[in-house]
Parts: C-alpha cells; structure tokens; sequence
C-alpha cells in the first residue's frame, strides 16, 4: 500500500460496534477505508480485502488470534491487528499476547486515527523504541526496562508512561492526560491519574521518582535527563 493511499480497515466481529462514530467520521474525511466482514469468515475477507489492519472486537481474543496465526498461508499475509477493549480489560495482563496494539471503547476519532496510521505505515511515527536515561520502551512488544531490567506495566501504565516519554520535559494537566492517554474526555476521574502515575513510580523505582515530575497545581511531566544520574 502506498504511503498516500487511506488505510482500509477491516472489522474483524461486530464487537467494534463502539467505534462506529470515530470510524464513521475517519471514513467520512477520507482517513480510511472500512469493510466489515460481511458474514465472510476472517481468514476470506483477509485475502479478498488485503487490509492494511485489522480491528478486533472485545470478543475476538489472544486464542483466537493464535489459532489464526497457525495457518501458514494465512499467517504469512495477515496485516497488523488492532483489538477494542473497554477501561476495565486494559487493565488485564493477557491483552499484551498477540495483539499489535489496543484501543479503548471510548477513544476519539483523533486518538483512533493516531493508533490505525501507526500500523499502517510502519516506521512513520521514527521508530519503535524510545528511551531517557535508564528507562527503555519498545513499542512493537509492549516492554519496558529500567537499567536494563525487564518492568511489567499494566497496559495503561505503559500508554502513559509513553506519551510522557514521547513528551520529554513537557507539563500536562490531568485532565490533558485524562483526554490524551484514556482518549475520553469524561472518563472517570482525575485521581485515575494520580493512581497510575503513583503505581508508576512504584514499578519504575527509584528512576521512575527521579524522572516523573509532579508540578503543584499543574500536573506530572517527564524529566529528560533525571534518568542518567547514578
């Protein structure tokens, strides 16, 4: 697919029933290019379609993906795959098997066009790993490492830890967070900010409270160069 054409999008089940609005809209501007299954099987629609990737309802699971996979001619053309989960699955541990990336039921238009680019056009957004200081994350296999060691992060820990990361030296308020990281302007509360970024800290250790920064009455940013100190 070339670079300038819209990314098609293919459905994978009718539990992307949520993102009919932000797709509506992204399709309506010409950002993209929706099929939907048809009543087709997956692997069918796959070959007839040749999707530039895939968007999973809640109901389409790491299992079935796996069994998918399995099928070597399949496997071989199967395009990147984008599963739709709701606030209380991201916070499940088994989401980071399979998948190439998540979306939450209540993302905008903007957060769910930021996400399908990012598959679509591999290497656009200046590569997969990122890091300040000690801290590493890669993004293709949902790791981070601090000091070389290996850090387990539930799954919006780790989109927040990002966009921080992607942010370097930068101040948001929560309820910029809220919007940018859970893409739901209304979504809970600001305290749910201040619970991951505490949880952070407490996986990160002692790099993750050198690096995270808390300004009063503002918010948290992070520190580009925290992360070198001994």
């Amino acid at each position: 697919m070339e670079t300038g054409a819209a990314p098609t999008v293919l459905l994978a089940d009718g539990g992307c029933a949520a993102l009919h609005n932000p797709l509506t809209a992204l399709a309506l501007s010409g950002v993209v290019e929706v099929v939907a299954a048809d009543g087709g099987s997956l692997e069918e629609r796959i070959i007839e379609a040749a999707p530039s990737l895939v968007i999973a309802g809640p109901g389409f699971g790491s299992a079935a993906l796996s069994l998918l996979k399995r099928d070597k001619a399949i496997a071989q053309i199967l395009p990147p795959f984008l599963r739709c989960i709701d606030a209380k699955e991201a916070e499940t541990d088994e989401l980071y098997i399979g998948f190439d990336d998540f979306v939450l039921t209540s993302c905008s238009a903007a957060e769910l066009e930021k996400r399908i680019k990012r598959l679509a056009y591999p290497g656009g957004n200046g590569g997969s790993t990122i890091g300040a200081g000690a801290i590493a994350m890669d993004l293709d296999k949902y790791r981070v490492t601090v000091d070389g060691k290996p850090v387990k992060l539930a799954w919006m820990e780790f989109q927040l830890l990002r966009y921080l990361m992607q942010n370097l030296g930068r101040v948001f308020t929560r309820d910029h967070l809220l919007a940018s990281v859970w893409g739901h302007t209304h979504y809970g509360h600001t305290r749910t900010v201040d619970v991951h970024i505490r949880r952070l800290r407490h996986k990160l250790g002692k790099r993750g409270i050198e690096c995270i920064r808390t300004v009063n009455n503002v918010g948290y940013g992070f520190l580009a160069s925290s992360g070198n100190r001994p």
